[in-house]
């Protein structure tokens, strides 16, 4: 065989190299922008056309598992994440009756909840409940503050590092969950029906860090405040004796701070070594317009830390003392903090008598790589801390594009080489 031919030859097999390269490089990339399954969505967690009672007073609770919610309303994203958690960004609050609508918070049921669950829908039919009427235990499961709202609070929307964990309680991320209303209705009206709720941004994109909600406050029983008095403290500390059990530092971004109709000023003070600052304050208290507000910078806790939960209360013209209760006119006086990461944080610190609290730390959550069995218990996977299932695939598919483009520039050199010798040899 000739130079000539034997040149032609290898050109023509390089080209042919080039052409099924870029075709692959093609179909990856045509395969990738082809997969439809949805990366994020819209969940709602709201009562089912409850009749609100006329009652001044009411708590009425409802039981969901998210990862069904999921399962029912977006198939195909349930199909193909069903093994990871998902993130909430953002949640709205849905109100069918606002004018009788004190506040809602959906809690978090700790790991598998599904026994609790299941005595609740027997005795209840699987309809809405008296929170904490006789025979229902399930509040006692369920403790977490995941999502919440008061009088005059808007929509909730997380930074871009941070997601609340939701969707499989294998990763310890919230999956049994409560809704709780609490309805107040001083003029009696009857014939109400409600539907008010949640609605949850979430996606199967995960955020790098896990965020959480940690409550502050008072143990209502402990709370008394004199008629016709214009000033009456109340406070009470979360020792560090509490915070020593966090894991780590964390950063807190936003802060609810909740009182009743009395309330006139709320703070939370922090205390370590060699420091005091404030947490979080409102020094003109408005029942009327109790929102979360960001905090800019954002604080940063640390294990040890000593936070007190200062109340102050005008109850000139009431004439009867005042209690802490779950009414709207009893009293409250607490401070939910927004923070990140939820893993070295806490659940709860109320302060009890005595200097006591009442601690409680969040479920031991994911680590940073965790293994983690599928709900048939048949699969084992791994799921890397801020990456969804379809950033993974995406990442190993620019891999393979960008070593498929190398090949493609070097079967075009090689193709230019053997041109020129052939060129430079007659």
């Amino acid at each position: 065989m000739t130079k000539e031919r034997i040149s032609t030859t290898v050109s023509l097999l390089a080209n042919v190299i080039i052409i099924l390269v870029l075709l692959s490089h093609s179909s990856l990339q045509q395969e990738n922008i082809n997969d439809s399954t949805p990366t994020f969505g819209l969940l709602t967690i709201t009562m089912p056309n409850l009749t609100i009672s006329s009652n001044k007073t009411t708590y009425m609770c409802h039981t969901f598992r998210i990862r069904d919610l999921i399962k029912e309303q977006y198939p195909l994203m349930f199909e193909k994440y069903s093994n990871q958690i998902f993130h909430v960004t953002k949640y709205s609050a849905i109100l069918s009756n606002p004018s009788v609508t004190h506040h809602m918070i959906v809690y978090g049921c700790p790991g598998d909840a599904s026994r609790e669950f299941s005595q609740i829908e027997t005795l209840t039919n699987n309809q809405p409940f008296s929170c904490y009427g006789r025979g229902i235990n399930v509040m006692s499961k369920c403790y977490e503050v995941t999502f919440g709202w008061a009088v005059g609070g808007q929509d909730f929307e997380l930074p871009n590092e941070a997601g609340f964990p939701i969707g499989n309680y294998f990763l310890q991320s919230t999956d049994y969950v409560v809704l709780e209303v609490h309805y107040n209705n001083p003029s009696g009206k009857e014939g109400l029906i409600d539907s008010s709720g949640f609605s949850l941004n979430f996606t199967s994109n995960l955020r790098p860090y896990n965020a959480a909600i940690m409550t502050l406050g008072s143990q209502l029983q402990t709370m008394i405040i004199p008629p016709n008095t214009e000033s009456t403290i109340v406070s009470n500390t979360c020792s560090s004796n509490c915070t020593k059990e966090m894991k780590g530092n964390i950063n807190v971004y936003a802060s609810l701070l909740h009182m009743h109709l009395l309330g006139k000023e709320i703070y939370t003070t922090v205390t370590r070594v060699n420091e005091s600052f404030i947490l979080s304050e409102n020094r003109h208290y408005d029942f009327n317009m109790q929102t979360f507000q960001r905090l800019e910078p954002y604080k940063i806790l640390q294990p040890g830390d000593q936070l007190t939960t200062v109340c102050n209360y005008n109850s000139i013209g009431k004439n009867e003392t005042t209690f802490g209760g779950e009414s709207t006119d009893d009293e409250m006086c607490f401070n939910f903090l927004a923070y990140y990461p939820r893993e070295n944080g806490l659940t709860a610190c109320i302060g009890l008598d005595e200097g006591k609290n009442f601690c409680v730390k969040p479920p031991s959550s994911f680590l940073a790589n965790a293994t983690a069995t599928a709900d048939n218990f048949s699969k084992r996977i791994i799921i890397k801390r801020g990456e969804g299932m379809e950033s993974l695939v995406n990442k190993k598919l620019e891999i393979v594009n960008d070593f498929l483009l190398v090949i493609s520039c070097f079967a075009i050199c090689l193709t230019v080489v053997f041109v020129l010798r052939h060129f430079f040899s007659k």
